[in-house]
Formats: C-alpha cells, structure tokens, sequence
C-alpha cells in the first residue's frame, strides 16, 4: 500500500495498531496465597486499521477503482507481506485481511474505505537483514557475519547483538569446504540451546539450518531434521549480545548468518 500520484487511490496517513500489541499476561494461581504467580508476557496478534481514498473523476471510474481495491485485498489470497516506509526506514509485517471492505460515499465520486488486518506475528521487521562485524579469536582478523567465517577443526566464538525488542529466529548457512568433516554443531551460548548435525558431509555440500522454520536441509533441499543430536533446540537470538558457537568434528566449513531486527511497535 503507497501513495501514487498517477491513480486513483490514496492511503490516509493515519493508520492505527503500529505501536505496541496486545498482551497476554500469564499468571497461576498457587495455594494460600493472594492473587497470582506471574509466569509471563507473550505478544497477542497485532490487528490493523488501514484506511484508504478511492477517486475518480466519473463514476465508472469510482467503480472501477473499487473493484481494483477489492480483487486486491481478497481475504482469500491468503497471508502477504505488508511493506510500509515512514521516514524512509523500510518495514514489514505479515498480515492478511480480516473483514470485508466497507465503502462509505464521500462527496459523489469519494469512497473511504478501511482496511482491517490481522498479523498472526505481531513483530514488525526491519526489511534489511542485519550485518555485523566480529573478531575469530584464532587470528583477530575482523570478519563480517555477512560473509562466510573460516572455522577449521575448532570452535570460533562471537558477539552477535539482536537491536530488536524481540527475539529474532537466524537462518544459518554452513558450507563445506573439506572432504570427511564431522558434525557441525552451532550453538546459542546465552541461552544454552544448540544445533548439532552428526553426519559427515564432502567438500562443497550446504547445509541450511533456519531456526524460524524448524527445518535443516542440504542443497539439494534433502532433509537433515533426522541426523540432529538428541540434545539439539532450535534457537533464537535474545535481544541484546548473544554469545554464539561454531564447533566441527573434523574438517573445514565456513558459516553464514542471516536475521531479522524484529520490533514489538513502530
């Protein structure tokens, strides 16, 4: 959704339900005792008021715009990706539409519509994956986690910061470079989970390890899920530093990481 000059439907600037969303407040009652335990905080789907101008100089153009707007935001096209840019800084959210469009006239050849969203994620992302430069403690050379790190028969240790409010799920690209190296493990050493793949693999394999989808595959999209250590989580990067882990067997592999600045509000 933006403004164009050259068409007939405009976006009013003041949408509602950016900011913080509803919460979920878990609590337990215990015995004789007042009150409640409080457990934790969890984030509630964010919901979403979009209102909108639909013009025309005629009114056959009216209709025509409505129709547009209306096979546009279809409920039944399912979850998209809503992208909006106030000053310039880009976001997104996942959201589908949740009602039917009301088209109130306006003025004769004026419709304001409102588009009401639901996004089952509340995060609001920032659009550009992050990219950080870290020190290997094996050679002090600064290497951005934007490119592939060398780690050779040991483990390399990093600093990796989430700016976001929430935590944030990596993708982790691990590339093999050496025939016969030995199980690859990756672990978040703030919040204690790792993922360890116990298999060898042979120079030039990939292996994709996204932590938001739940899924470990090589390049030619095998999955991996079945060779994880009984011990392996799936994790997050927590808000804040995170102290994570690349540790092989044996061999040679270089890594990559990729995320999201996941926001509670913008």
């Amino acid at each position: 959704l933006h403004n164009v000059d050259d068409n007939d439907l405009r976006v009013n600037q003041s949408v509602g339900g950016f900011g913080v969303p509803p919460v979920l407040n878990k609590a337990v009652e215990t015995p004789l005792r007042d009150g409640a335990a409080y457990i934790e905080t969890r984030l509630r789907p964010r919901r979403l008021t979009i209102p909108l101008f639909v013009k025309g100089t005629t009114f056959a153009e009216v209709l025509a715009a409505r129709r547009d707007v209306i096979a546009a935001m279809n409920p039944r096209r399912g979850q998209g990706i809503l992208i909006f840019a106030p000053a310039d800084q880009v976001y997104e959210v996942d959201a589908i539409v949740e009602s039917g469009l009301g088209f109130e006239p306006r003025g004769g050849l004026l419709l304001t519509p409102q588009i009401q969203m639901v996004c089952h994620d509340p995060a609001i992302r920032v659009a550009l994956q992050n990219e950080q430069t870290i020190d290997p403690p094996q050679g002090g050379l600064s290497v951005s986690i934007s490119v592939p790190l060398s780690v050779v028969a040991s483990a390399l240790s990093a600093t990796v910061t989430n700016g976001g409010d929430l935590d944030s799920f990596p993708e982790i690209q691990i590339t093999v470079e050496r025939d016969n190296t030995e199980d690859p493990d990756v672990e978040n050493q703030t919040t204690s989970k790792a993922v360890k793949v116990e298999t060898s693999f042979d120079n030039g394999d990939v292996i994709t390890i996204d932590m938001d989808a739940r899924t470990i595959v090589d390049d030619a999209d095998v999955d991996l899920m079945g060779f994880r250590s009984a011990a392996s989580r799936m994790w997050a990067l927590s808000p804040g530093d995170n102290t994570v882990e690349v540790d092989v067997g044996a061999g040679d592999v270089s890594v990559r990481f990729r995320w999201f600045t996941r926001l509670a509000g913008v």
